[in-house]
C-alpha cells in the first residue's frame, strides 16, 4: 500500500445489462475507507442500497414484461387455433414452424404431424412449389381461388374446394424469411353457387318450355283432330274403293297395292291419333313443369279414392307390364288438403315409372296407402321388383328431362312433375333403390300443411351464412323458416314465432348468443325449443358457458350440411 496516495473510487452498477458509473472519493486509503468506516463510507452504503433497490425494481419490471409477453403469446395462439381458417407458418425452405388446428383438420391430420416436416415432402405438388418459391424470391403474395382438391368428403362424396394464399414474412429490412400459408374451405359456397346456377337454368328452362309447349300444341291439334276425322271417314270411303278395286284389280294407293293398303290404312290412322295423344300428354307435362302452381290446393282429398281413380285410367298399361300388381289400401285414412287431380297425376307417374322398370311380366308392383304414426302424415308407397336405379343417378332422379329410358321413349318429366306437385302439397318424395332388386318411392303428405310444418328460427348476423343455412334446410325439410340478425330481434321472434328449433350464432351485435341462452334458461315457456349453436370458435369460453346452461348442440364453422342435418333431423325429419 502506498501511503499518502488518494485513489478515486469508481463504482459501476449494472441495471439490466446497462452500466451506470457512480463516482465516489474516499480518503485515499481505500481499505480504511471500506473497512474502518472512515470518510464517505456511509454514503457508499446508502449508494449500494439504492443500487440494489433499483436492480430489484428492474428485475421485477422485466419479469412482468416477460409474463405479459407469455400471456400475449398464449392469447395469439388461442386465436390462431380457434380461427376456422387453416394457417401454417413456413420457413424459407418451407419447413413447418407452426400450424393451427383448422389447418391440421383440413388435411385430416393431428397438428403434431407437421412438426419439423417439409410441406412438399408431405404434399408434393410441382406447380405449388414453383409458386411458393416465387413468393420467397419476389416477396409478392400468391392467391388461388376455389381450387379443386382431389379428394372427397367422408360423408356424401361432395367435392372439396379451397381458397389458398401464400404471403411472405418480411423483416424490417424487407428481407423474406418465410411465408404464411392460409386455406379456407369454400366447398359449401361452391355448392350454393352451383344450386343458384341450376335455379337460374330452371327459370330460363321454364320460360322456354312454356313457349315450346304452346307452339307444339297448336299444330298437334290439327294432327289429332284431322286424324280422328280420317278414322271416321275411312269406313265411309271403303265401299267406294272396294267397288273400284273390283273393276280395276291393279288399283294402288300412294303406289302401294290396294289389297295391302286396305288393312294398313286403319292402323296408320290409329298410329297418328295415338302419336297425337302422346304429344298432347307431353305438352301437358311441360306446362305443368313450367307452371306447377296452376290450380287451388284447398279441396279435401281422399288418397285411397285418388289411387283407385288413377288405376282405372292406367289399368291396361299395368296389365301389359306385370301379372303381379297388388294395391293395399289403408283403413280409415284421414283426408289431406290439396288437389285430387294433381295427386292423381303423381300416382299415375309413379306407377308408370315402376312398370317401365320391370324386366318382364313375372315381376311385381306393389302400391300401399297408409298413415305414418311418427309424422302423422298420409303416405303412398309404390314398390317395384325392377332393375333398380344406379346410386350415381339418385341425386338427379327428380331433375327435369333426366331419364334412364331415353332410348325407349322416356321424356324425363314424369318424376320431376310428380316431385313439383308433392312439394306444392308441402309433402316430400323419398327413394330407396338397389340395382337388381328394385325401387321404393314413398310420398308423404301432411294432414294439414300449415299445422304439420315445423318452425325454425335462424339467428345469424352474416347474411351469407343465414342464406346458406336457410337453403340447406329448405333442400331437405318441409318447414317454416324465419330469420333474425341479432339477439334482440331473436328474443322478439321467440315470443311471436315460437320455433321448434333455433339455430343460433354467438357473436352478434346488440345482444350475443350467450345472453339469448340466459334469457331462454330463465323462461320456462321456451324450454321445449331445441337450440343448435353455430360458431367459428367452438372451444371458446362463451361456448363452454352455453354448454353449462344445457345447450350442448354446437356446430363449428364452416358449416357442413351433414353436420347440420344430423343436428336437426330428430326434430324436422
Amino acid at each position: 500500500m502506498i501511503r499518502g496516495l488518494r485513489i478515486p473510487v469508481l463504482i459501476l452498477i449494472s441495471f439490466g445489462g446497462t452500466g451506470v458509473p457512480v463516482a465516489f472519493c474516499g480518503t485515499g486509503n481505500l481499505t480504511a475507507d471500506l473497512f474502518a468506516g472512515q470518510g464517505n463510507n456511509t454514503a457508499l452504503v446508502v449508494l449500494l442500497f439504492f443500487a440494489v433497490l433499483l436492480m430489484a425494481v428492474s428485475i421485477r419490471k422485466r419479469k412482468k414484461s416477460e409474463a405479459e409477453l407469455i400471456r400475449t403469446k398464449r392469447f395469439l395462439e388461442t386465436i390462431l387455433d380457434n380461427t376456422p381458417m387453416g394457417v401454417a407458418c413456413l420457413d424459407g425452405e418451407f419447413n413447418y414452424l407452426k400450424v393451427n388446428t383448422a389447418y391440421a383438420r383440413l388435411h385430416g391430420r393431428a397438428p403434431s404431424c407437421f412438426t419439423a416436416e417439409n410441406h412438399f415432402d408431405l404434399f408434393p405438388h410441382e406447380d405449388d412449389e414453383k409458386n411458393f418459391r416465387g413468393v420467397i424470391e419476389k416477396g409478392q403474395p400468391h392467391f388461388e381461388y376455389a381450387r379443386f382438391v382431389k379428394k372427397e368428403r367422408e360423408q356424401g362424396g361432395a367435392p372439396v374446394y379451397w381458397d389458398m394464399s401464400v404471403v411472405p414474412i418480411k423483416t424490417p429490412r424487407d428481407d423474406v424469411t418465410g411465408a404464411v400459408l392460409t386455406i379456407v374451405d369454400v366447398s359449401e359456397r361452391k355448392a350454393v353457387e352451383r344450386e343458384l346456377i341450376q335455379a337460374d337454368k330452371m327459370v330460363s328452362l321454364g320460360v322456354l318450355v312454356s313457349g315450346v309447349a304452346h307452339e307444339i300444341n297448336n299444330p298437334n291439334n290439327f294432327i289429332t283432330v284431322n286424324a280422328s276425322l280420317m278414322e271416321k271417314t275411312w269406313p265411309d270411303i271403303l265401299p267406294v274403293l272396294d267397288e273400284r278395286y273390283k273393276n280395276d284389280g291393279g288399283l294402288r294407293l300412294a303406289g302401294i297395292p290396294y289389297a295391302v293398303m286396305r288393312d294398313r290404312v286403319p292402323r296408320l290412322l290409329s298410329g297418328i291419333s295415338e302419336g297425337g295423344r302422346r304429344i298432347d300428354r307431353i305438352v301437358k307435362d311441360l306446362k305443368r313443369f313450367a307452371q306447377p302452381h296452376g290450380s287451388a290446393l284447398d279441396e279435401p282429398v281422399d288418397l285411397n279414392a285418388v289411387v283407385r281413380s288413377a288405376l282405372n285410367l292406367i289399368r291396361k298399361m299395368i296389365t301389359d307390364h306385370t301379372d303381379h300388381f297388388v294395391a293395399d289400401y289403408g283403413a280409415d285414412l284421414p283426408v289431406v288438403t290439396g288437389s285430387g287431380r294433381h295427386l292423381e297425376q303423381v300416382v299415375i307417374n309413379l306407377i308408370q315409372n315402376a312398370c317401365y322398370a320391370l324386366p318382364d311380366k313375372g315381376h311385381a308392383v306393389h302400391v300401399v296407402t297408409g298413415r305414418d304414426p311418427e309424422t302423422d302424415a298420409v303416405i303412398l308407397r309404390v314398390a317395384d321388383e325392377g332393375k333398380g336405379i344406379p346410386r350415381e343417378d339418385l341425386p338427379r332422379l327428380m331433375d327435369p328431362f333426366f331419364t334412364t329410358r331415353r332410348t325407349s321413349g322416356g321424356t324425363g318429366l314424369g318424376l320431376s312433375v310428380a316431385s313439383a306437385i308433392v312439394r306444392e302439397h308441402s309433402g316430400r318424395i323419398t327413394v330407396e333403390s338397389e340395382p337388381g332388386k328394385g325401387s321404393v318411392f314413398t310420398v308423404s303428405l301432411p294432414l294439414s300443411r300449415e299445422m304439420e310444418m315445423k318452425k325454425v328460427l335462424v339467428v345469424e348476423d352474416e347474411p351469407d351464412s343465414s342464406e346458406l343455412i336457410v337453403k340447406l334446410l329448405n333442400k331437405k325439410y318441409i318447414c317454416r323458416i324465419e330469420t333474425a340478425s341479432n339477439g334482440i330481434e331473436c328474443c322478439l321472434r321467440l315470443g311471436t314465432f315460437q320455433p321448434d328449433i333455433m339455430i343460433l350464432d354467438i357473436n352478434m351485435p346488440e345482444m350475443n348468443g350467450v345472453e339469448v341462452c340466459r334469457r331462454m334458461k330463465s323462461n320456462p315457456a321456451l324450454f321445449n325449443i331445441d337450440v343448435v349453436v353455430v360458431t367459428g370458435l367452438p372451444d371458446s369460453d362463451r361456448v363452454r358457458e352455453i354448454k353449462e346452461m344445457g345447450f350442448v348442440k354446437v356446430l363449428a364453422k364452416p358449416l357442413l350440411p351433414s353436420a347440420l342435418y344430423e343436428a336437426v333431423d330428430g326434430r324436422l325429419a
